[in-house]
């Protein structure tokens, strides 16, 4: 009840990093009450979510969004038709970063999920094989996401190379910490600690 709910109206979304980045925070905290998992068990997100044997959010909406598209194959009277196809007869875009097109975001989508946008009506014909493009595009594009983030995870876990192992020593009051991770953290203390004095200085 949740997820339709969380994502009624999602065909006609044109949708933001920012914005995808909350429903998948929404989506990992109603799995992490699920499984009672706490943020003290360091679980990421990528186990959460193999754990409750379900895809991401976005891979979700992308999945569900794809076959909407499929219905392309409809007679051009059809308002899903319209829309998708649809342009304004007068009128320009503004310059610089404009706002992103629902057409924008749908070839995104194509290209994200390894569907050339040029075939999507010559696909959509067939709906035995549109489901199964759907399906394919959706496992590519989840095996990519999960990849990306575990890159990322590695990277942010590597240690320098003047650096003891697993110890990341700070150049302010060099302590010594066990993760990268750990090391920001503690150099975000002495950023808030030097703006807590500067504050007391002005009072005084």
């Amino acid at each position: 009840m949740v997820v339709p709910t969380l994502l009624y109206g999602y065909e006609c979304w044109t949708l933001y990093r920012r914005q995808i980045k909350l429903l998948e925070i929404f989506h990992i905290r109603c799995l992490q009450r699920i499984l009672r998992i706490t943020w003290k068990d360091k679980i990421p997100h990528t186990e959460v979510l193999q754990r409750a044997e379900v895809v991401n959010i976005e891979a979700i909406i992308r999945q569900r969004l794809l076959r909407w598209v499929g219905h392309v194959r409809m007679s051009g009277s059809r308002l899903a038709k319209i829309v998708f196809y649809g342009e304004l007869e007068i009128g320009r875009r503004p310059r610089g970063d404009p706002k992103k097109r629902f057409r924008d975001y749908i070839k995104r989508v194509l290209v994200s999920c390894n569907i050339d946008p040029t075939q999507v009506e010559n696909l959509a014909k067939d709906r035995v094989g549109c489901r199964s493009h759907c399906v394919t595009g959706m496992a590519h594009f989840e095996e990519e996401r999960r990849e990306a983030l575990k890159g990322r995870r590695r990277q942010r876990h590597l240690q320098p190379a003047d650096s003891a192992p697993g110890m990341f020593p700070c150049q302010l009051c060099q302590r010594a910490c066990h993760s990268q991770i750990g090391l920001l953290s503690h150099l975000a203390s002495h950023r808030r600690r030097s703006l807590k004095d500067g504050q007391r200085r002005r009072q005084q």
